[in-house]
């Protein structure tokens, strides 16, 4: 499958599976946009694709807040003129026993995980419905909490995801297990 010419949001993706994702999109000619907290990491991994003769740019924020899932967004944007992937792979791992679990610990991994896929995937889901919907659409006349049709989301996707905007109100899951 072609990607020359789509832009992707890759999370968390200075290393390791992030980095392989960020790597095979950009192997197969999407355009990427590299996230990590750690500057070093991201323009590391932002060298590598180039290396390789990719396109990658970094945005390095901790993903959860509203402000960086904009940021990733009009970045991708404004480097690469439009935004067609998102791979929400951040996360964070602290592996302790719940008595030994501090409210700091819980609270980061929860803001990384369910805060970071749902704000990236409000952001990407605003750009994808302001410029692939056509004009004059009846979507937007559903009721609220009526059912949706097949394809589309209801809820975001859970994490990690991997989601393709494959026509006007249509997802298409890219990640490996989606039927």
């Amino acid at each position: 499958m072609s990607l020359q010419g789509k832009v992707a949001i890759v999370t968390g993706s200075g290393r390791g599976l992030g980095l392989a994702y960020a790597q095979e999109l950009a192997a197969q000619g999407a355009a990427v946009i590299i996230n990590d907290v750690d500057e070093s990491v991201a323009q590391e991994a932002v060298a590598l694709i180039q290396a390789a003769g990719g396109r990658a740019a970094a945005v390095v924020a901790p993903v959860g807040p509203t402000q960086t899932a904009q940021k990733l967004v009009s970045t991708a944007v404004a480097r690469f003129g439009r935004l067609d992937i998102l791979v929400t792979n951040a996360g964070v791992l602290r592996d302790k026993s719940l008595l030994k679990m501090s409210d700091d610990d819980f609270d980061l991994v929860v803001n990384v995980h369910l805060r970071g896929t749902f704000t990236c995937v409000r952001e990407a889901y605003a750009y994808f419905k302001a410029t692939r919907s056509p004009a004059g659409s009846s979507r937007s006349a559903r009721r609220p909490g009526s059912a949706a049709t097949s394809g589309r989301p209801t809820t975001p996707p859970p994490r990690p995801a991997s989601w393709a905007w494959s026509a006007p109100g249509r997802w298409r899951c890219a990640s490996p297990g989606c039927a």
